[in-house]
């Protein structure tokens, strides 16, 4: 099987520089590696076009003022491989990632989707890490279910037969967009409602750059909690789907008292700061939600797939 990555930028050179550099040391080398840049300057541009002179898989396209969502969308059409794996600028790839990517796929028939281990790559010492998750057994899902837990889109690899399915990244959603974050709950979300099959392979390994500052990373906890909400609404708004309201109770637990306890408990005063901060996300991404979504509206990019 082969595999492409694509890889949606903004702004970040430098990080695309040693992302780009990661994946050339790769045991097994991509087939297709496609960057998508909304950049407003050029130097992300020039360091991609080097890369391509000396690595031809490397392709540059430029997306002025287009969110994640629709950036990734971008890429994947882009290509033409059996398989695709999405991850973002500020990681670093494994040695083995890719190859383990491909054989998980080869030896599971039935796999839609592969979530693979992401680790804080220079956190701080104290700090609350962003987009991380480092379980050490292989797990699967299928079926209506929760999809915190089961993967980042910074290390996410899907079939093309899946990803056209569902079709893709919900473009309404993610940076770039008024709802900011959760498109990746979404696309799992969606997926597992269609029948699809998800495996998070712990092998499969990625390394997160924990760059932000302390506050900086609180307000990223804020705003993953607010595309939560807006997740949890646009399906219980748009699609009327009531299993979502029963995700709601578990994810106000876990997003707030329970990681205040745990904060208070550990003597931990950045987790008690994170809660709060994870607090407001839900309330305004509620709020922003529904007004975005309201009642009787229809997605305009979910497919038919995804709305059974």
């Amino acid at each position: 099987m082969n595999l492409a990555v694509v890889i949606a930028t903004m702004d970040r050179p430098s990080h695309i520089e040693r992302n780009l550099a990661s994946l050339r040391r790769s045991r097994v080398l991509p087939d297709e590696v496609v960057i998508v840049d909304s950049s407003r300057g050029p130097m992300t541009r020039q360091i991609v076009e080097r890369w391509s002179a000396r690595w031809p898989a490397v392709r540059y396209v430029a997306a002025p003022n287009t969110g994640c969502s629709r950036a990734r969308n971008i890429g994947v059409s882009l290509t033409s491989t059996d398989l695709v794996l999405i991850t973002d600028d500020d990681c670093l790839m494994h040695e083995a990632c890719v190859s383990e990517v491909i054989q998980t796929f080869e030896e599971d028939p039935d796999a839609s989707c592969l979530t693979g281990a992401v680790h804080a790559q220079g956190a701080n010492r104290g700090q609350i890490a962003v987009a991380v998750k480092s379980n050490a057994e292989r797990r699967e899902w299928s079926g209506k279910c929760r999809p915190w837990g089961i993967g980042h889109s910074v290390n996410m690899s899907l079939r093309r037969t899946a990803y056209n399915w569902i079709g893709g990244f919900d473009e309404e959603m993610g940076p770039g967009t008024s709802l900011i974050a959760a498109e990746d709950l979404d696309l799992l979300y969606r997926l597992l409602r269609a029948g699809g099959k998800v495996v998070y392979q712990p092998a499969a390994i990625i390394y997160h750059d924990q760059w932000r500052s302390r506050s900086e990373a609180r307000r990223r906890r804020s705003e993953y909690a607010q595309g939560t909400a807006a997740f949890l609404l646009k399906h219980a708004l748009v699609h009327r789907d009531g299993y979502v309201l029963k995700m709601v109770p578990a994810r106000l637990w876990e997003d707030v008292p329970l990681l205040a306890l745990i904060g208070l408990v550990k003597r931990n005063l950045e987790l008690e700061l994170v809660s709060l901060y994870q607090a407001w996300g839900l309330l305004w991404g509620l709020w922003i939600a529904g007004r975005y979504y309201g009642w009787g509206r229809r997605a305009v990019s979910a497919p038919l797939a995804a709305q059974a």
